[in-house]
């Protein structure tokens, strides 16, 4: 499993095609899912690529099924089913 970064918080708030609200060094990806909120991701702005190890944490989901999720081989259907399962949404 290999480094989370800022180019996978990117694909991962593309891909729930969230909105992304501008918060001083960060931007705050916002997850609705039925029109309904999720969660926020925060997503580290910088000329460089910077770590993201905190993505698990934001979309409870092991550091595994994130990368998984930014690499497409999760679907974002997927992973709302991920959260149903456990009753979280």
């Amino acid at each position: 499993m290999g480094f989370l970064t800022t180019t996978h918080a990117k694909q991962i708030a593309r891909k729930f095609k969230a909105k992304i609200e501008k918060k001083g060094s960060h931007d705050k990806a916002i997850i609705r899912y039925d029109g309904k909120y999720v969660t926020t991701v925060s997503i580290r702005r910088s000329s460089k690529e910077v770590g993201h190890g905190h993505l698990r944490d934001y979309l409870r989901i092991t550091p595994r099924q994130v990368k998984e999720l930014a690499d497409c081989t999760i679907s974002a259907e997927e992973y709302f089913e991920i959260l149903k399962s456990r009753n979280e949404i």
